[in-house]
């Protein structure tokens, strides 16, 4: 080959120097530059079979690469590297010198593409399938924190799985880094959408059914005749309850736990026993009738009241009783209770005190009918003043607004009525008499100055004086009433 390079070498040097114009010369190089490079160097076989084994390898590496799940960019990047590996490789081959220079160039080319590590998984995929993994994670966490079923948990959670799915099958699918950041992004904020409720609505119905039995036990403890505070410690036995079954509903873990709740707790709801009748006014009325039945006895035992008057004394207690029941009766609360049980026993208390007064009247009464020296004008009197006394004090028991008002009215009246003084003696006799002995004596006087009677006659005279005076003031005695007495006495004058 260089002997035929040589002789070309040769032949074009001749023609130059057998030129005799430039522009010869100048054909003449150009022809032998030409004939130069004609002289075909034939291919190495060695390296061609060294280079085709590279590009073997490169091809093999290339269909690896793009055969996996890997994106574009990756899959170029590989491809760039293999080839440039590829492309040493061939310009190592090419500089060989030897054939075993050749084919250690080779053998170490094909090596580097071969070690050209193609990955089972995308690490562009596999990170934003880390993302997607950590948005639900993230997601399942507040799911687990919340207060919801097991049943609801496992629901919500299968609900982010079936997203994780969509997610990856999404990235699995994207060719591209851009699609598959898109496949990310759309597969996070899914998961971030998927809605973790503030309360479990299974425990929420369970709690509703809680309320709706509260509600029914409310309505019927209101409906009820008990007082208003009877009424709010039933109520308050059903809100603690209702507290307890809450708590148990909210403790619970599984739909059959909160099912059981709800049941203890609708069953214990119901189970607040609602009396038939108030306690508070049960009391009330015992104690009325107790106050009833004292005050009845000693009316009985007033041995100064008549039997009519008696039964009068305890009818008024009786209606005064009646009245308070029905009072009580309405009553919606303690208080109403209280006032309708005092006002009551004060009725009682009243006409018992106007009892006691009627008894202190029949015995003043009795009192001045006994005494046989009044006369009739004078018991009369006395009895209008014991009347007055016993109506005056009524009134004022009447009237009294406390149970001590009525008590002190029925003590000042006890006090007025037996401060009636009935007297031993009649003052109307009294006089009667005086006036008798006034006049004996005056007579007696006259008969001693009497010149012309003898001492016998004057001692005759007053004796028969004395007999009168005393004859007139028996009949005064025994008078009944103020005519009678001035009758005597002016019959005694007379007779004087």
């Amino acid at each position: 080959m260089k002997k035929k390079v040589a002789g070309e070498v040769k032949t074009a040097k001749d023609n130059i120097d057998a030129a005799t114009k430039d522009a010869e010369v100048k054909t003449a190089q150009t022809n032998g530059d030409k004939a130069i490079n004609a002289v075909e160097i034939p291919a190495s076989a060695s390296k061609t079979a060294a280079i085709n084994a590279i590009n073997t390898a490169l091809a093999d590496k290339k269909t690896a690469i793009n055969g996996t799940n890997l994106t574009a960019e990756e899959k170029s990047t590989l491809v760039n590297q293999a080839q440039q590996l590829a492309e040493d490789a061939i310009a190592n081959i090419n500089k060989a010198t030897t054939n075993d220079a050749v084919n250690t160039a080779k053998e170490t080319g094909v090596e580097t593409i071969n070690n050209v590590n193609v990955p089972d998984t995308s690490a562009t995929k596999d990170a934003a399938k880390n993302a997607i993994n950590q948005a639900a994670k993230t997601k399942d966490g507040a799911i687990d924190a919340s207060n919801l079923t097991a049943e609801e948990k496992d629901t919500l959670k299968q609900t982010v799985a079936d997203e994780v799915q969509k997610a990856k099958a999404a990235i699995d699918a994207a060719t591209k880094a851009a699609d598959v950041k898109t496949a990310q992004t759309n597969g996070e904020q899914a998961i971030n959408n998927i809605k973790v409720p503030d309360t479990s609505a299974t425990k929420d119905a369970a709690k509703n059914a809680i309320d709706q039995a509260a509600k029914t036990k409310d309505g019927a403890i209101d409906a009820s005749n008990l007082t208003a505070e009877e009424k709010d410690t039933l109520k308050q036995t059903v809100a603690d309850e209702v507290q307890k079954a809450k708590a148990a509903i909210d403790a619970a873990t599984k739909a059959a736990d909160v099912k059981t709740a709800q049941t203890n707790g609708e069953k214990a709801i119901n189970a607040v026993e609602i009396p038939k009748s108030s306690k508070t006014k049960n009391d009330a009325n015992s104690d009325l009738d107790n106050t009833t039945a004292a005050a009845k006895k000693a009316i009985d035992e007033t041995s100064g009241l008549t039997d009519d008057q008696k039964q009068k004394a305890k009818d008024q207690i009786d209606k005064a009783v009646a009245d308070a029941k029905e009072n009580i009766k309405n009553a919606s609360d303690n208080k109403g209770i209280a006032d309708a049980t005092a006002a009551g026993k004060l009725a009682i208390d009243k006409v018992s005190a106007k009892a006691a007064i009627d008894d202190d009247l029949a015995k003043k009464i009795e009192e001045i009918k006994a005494n046989t020296n009044l006369t009739a004008e004078e018991k009369a009197k006395l009895t209008t003043d014991a009347n007055s006394a016993a109506n005056d004090a009524k009134d004022k028991i009447q009237s009294a607004t406390t149970n001590d008002g009525a008590t002190k009215a029925g003590q000042d009246g006890k006090t007025a009525i037996e401060g009636v003084t009935v007297p031993t003696d009649s003052d109307v006799k009294k006089n009667a008499n005086s006036d008798l002995d006034k006049t004996a004596a005056a007579a007696k006087k006259a008969i001693d100055e009497t010149s012309g009677l003898t001492a016998d006659q004057k001692q005759t005279a007053k004796n028969q004086i004395d007999q009168a005076v005393t004859d007139a003031q028996e009949n005064i005695k025994k008078a009944s009433d103020n005519q009678g007495v001035a009758d005597a006495k002016d019959a005694g004058k007379l007779a004087i």
